[in-house]
């Protein structure tokens, strides 16, 4: 039923004339996959991390533990959008209770939004920081004296969000040329985010690449066969592509019979973008090095699990020291 009033809503909608949604059942299977990933793994992560949190306070990067507030925050956000939304195409309510609804959904998904955003800078930041410092090991020096607050990111996407928003009220009565037909501001600016972020999510994967390289010709050092860092950077090297390749099926489903809509596709990308980015986040986390392995897989009883995943009761897990070849992680 909430499947079929969703395609209702969008085949009345002029902009998505001559779309097959047929293919749009294919979309929403990946898309709760997706979902069902997100929320096993989350646990986990979190665990890994609060066990982690020590080690991490002490390395020269990105505050991971931002990294875990936002992935929950983030899924909170979603969750709640997602129960918004079915509750406003399933269930026939007043015309007040209907713009409230839709109030709500507007500010939740402005949060994802921004918080994706924030996710793909942080990703990019970590991924030049770790290839400098990798193979320029004086320039941690300058990465360290020009170290931002993160506030700062979120107010930079903030104000350049609402500026787009502003010249599009502006522009609301103003044609816009475009090789697409009936794209108006709104979705120019949307695509023209979903493009950045891909390529410098992208350009991120393939920074790692060289260091993959490097780290694998020390295959005959004893620490490197005991650890095996260059398998664990191929690991979130193959996350960061994988998951943003999900965006070639969905361009195939948005153009099937040639009728390709670039309003549904970049509505279906940024929606897709609040689930596989946070799921990048992890996946490149837990798969970082060997030490996040082994926690991840080692045997612990639920209650010392819970105890640790909820403040319960402090804990320490003893690990092998590990090489600082271990250290060159995405996240």
């Amino acid at each position: 039923m909430l499947n079929y009033n969703i395609s209702e809503l969008l085949k009345n909608d002029e902009r998505f004339k001559g779309i097959d949604f047929r293919w749009g059942p294919i979309f929403l299977y990946f898309f709760f996959a997706f979902i069902i990933i997100y929320t096993i793994l989350l646990p986990f992560y979190v665990f890994t991390n609060k066990l982690n949190h020590k080690r991490d306070n002490e390395m020269f990067i990105y505050p991971t533990a931002h990294f875990c507030q936002m992935v929950k925050v983030s899924y909170l956000v979603f969750v709640s959008a997602c129960f918004n939304f079915i509750l406003a195409v399933s269930v026939n309510s007043l015309q007040t209770n209907r713009v409230l609804i839709a109030l709500l959904f507007f500010a939740l998904f402005n949060v994802l939004y921004i918080i994706t955003q924030a996710f793909h800078v942080l990703i990019f930041v970590l991924a030049v920081e770790r290839f400098f410092i990798y193979f320029f090991p004086s320039s941690e020096k300058i990465f360290k004296s020009l170290s931002i607050k993160i506030k700062h990111l979120y107010f930079v996407i903030i104000a350049k969000d609402f500026s787009c928003f502003v010249f599009t009220v502006w522009k609301r009565n103003a044609a816009f040329q475009t090789v697409f037909q009936n794209l108006t501001w709104v979705d120019f600016f949307f695509l023209m985010t979903w493009c950045i972020n891909d390529i410098i999510v992208f350009i991120s994967a393939l920074l790692y690449i060289p260091i993959f390289i490097s780290v694998r010709k020390l295959v005959n050092l004893q620490s490197v066969q005991r650890s095996k860092p260059h398998n664990y950077i191929f690991l979130q090297t193959m996350v960061v592509f994988t998951l943003k390749s999900i965006h070639i099926l969905i361009y195939i489903m948005t153009s099937h019979g040639g009728n390709f809509s670039p309003i549904l596709f970049t509505n279906w990308i940024i929606v897709t973008d609040f689930i596989t980015t946070p799921l990048i986040v992890q996946m490149s986390y837990l798969s970082c090095n060997k030490r996040n392995m082994s926690v991840l897989f080692s045997s612990h009883s639920i209650r010392y699990f819970f105890n640790v995943l909820f403040h319960l009761k402090t804990g320490a897990v003893v690990f092998p020291r590990q090489t600082s070849q271990n250290n060159y992680s995405t996240l």
